[in-house]
């Protein structure tokens, strides 16, 4: 286990900073770790990740005893699920799947909260870069939230807000309030409630804003941390007074916001468009070339030849072309 974690610290900047003996910037707590977020010093807030989800090219063996070395073991179980023939679970929920039914030689890996409180931010940090985990969710958190989910609520229905986000909503019962902004199926999902006492702001970030948000993670220093989370959390929303400035883009942070987040800039964690247009263009193509296969094939048994079916479906295509699509003409894309 200790040798596991040796070799994940070598491949982590800020891992090495923390072994010259810097107990200043050593994580005070199992679970995360300290920030300062005002530039007055007043306001700590705690920083840790409360879920780390993906897939690993590792064989299901090495994953399984990577586990192990971390104090995560897990057994097998009688069933697989609905995509996967075999899997194997632990303590804290850790789960690990593999033999994908569509033919992926992937293997599977959750690492729910509990586990990760129990891990810690160091070591769950280690263990996905052991794991060579390709994310498709991670929840980054800090607690301590100088407000209220009931606030954040109000001064959404109030339409303080920047965001492209359009769906919210909120929940109440004996153990606490909770507000989510965004959808749960999008991307990125604020999440914040008092459940635990402290108020407690979460991203959950799916498909390539998580593994942007862990590469942005694994570049920084421990310090740099909370700007990350705040500048992202940021770029998700902003709580502004709309009524100060006629360009909403430009109006001002409301005065909790702007204690909380102020000095922090926007951090775009959204992954780079790699695909030009054509690109796109061409996998939509390819999507529909078996259904264009079986009927050209039809029609070529009817006597019409290869050229009319093109034809006539180029035809076709002209005839509902919309906006979008003329402007993309107009401006004459091409592959890139």
């Amino acid at each position: 286990m200790r040798r596991a974690r040796a070799r994940a610290c070598e491949e982590l900047p800020h891992r090495n900073r923390w072994g010259r003996g810097a107990a200043a910037r050593l994580p005070p707590t199992n679970r995360g770790v300290e920030i300062t977020s005002c530039a007055d010093g007043e306001l700590l807030l705690e920083f840790s990740i409360h879920e780390l989800t993906g897939t690993s090219r590792l064989t299901v063996d090495e994953v399984i005893g990577t586990l192990a070395e971390f104090g995560l073991p897990v057994d097998e179980q009688k069933y697989g699920s609905r995509i996967y023939r075999r899997r194997w679970s632990g303590e804290f929920g850790v789960t690990v799947q593999s033999e994908n039914k569509m033919g992926s030689d992937e293997v599977h890996i959750r690492i729910p909260g509990e586990a990760c409180d129990f891990l810690g931010l160091v070591s769950v940090l280690s263990l996905g870069t052991l794991l060579n985990l390709k994310v498709t969710r991670l929840d980054a958190a800090v607690d301590g939230c100088p407000f209220t989910p009931a606030h954040l609520f109000e001064a959404r229905t109030r339409g303080l807000t920047r965001t492209h986000a359009r769906e919210e909503s909120w929940f109440k019962n004996d153990e606490g309030s909770t507000f989510y902004l965004g959808s749960f199926k999008s991307d990125v999902l604020l999440r914040c409630y008092d459940r635990r006492g402290l108020t407690r702001c979460e991203l959950q970030l799916r498909r390539g804003h998580a593994q942007e948000f862990l590469a942005g993670l694994m570049s920084r220093d421990v310090t740099e941390f909370p700007a990350l989370f705040l500048g992202a959390l940021r770029s998700h929303v902003d709580f502004v007074d709309p009524g100060a400035c006629e360009n909403i883009s430009r109006a001002p942070l409301l005065p909790f916001w702007r204690a909380f987040v102020g000095m922090f800039e926007r951090v775009k964690i959204a992954p780079a468009r790699v695909a030009p247009v054509l690109e796109k263009y061409l996998t939509q193509a390819r999507k529909y070339g078996a259904m264009f296969h079986v009927y050209a094939s039809l029609l070529a048994r009817s006597g019409r030849p290869l050229a009319y079916v093109l034809g006539e479906l180029y035809t076709h295509g002209a005839e509902h072309l919309k906006p979008h699509h003329h402007r993309l003409l107009a401006r004459g894309w091409a592959v890139a």
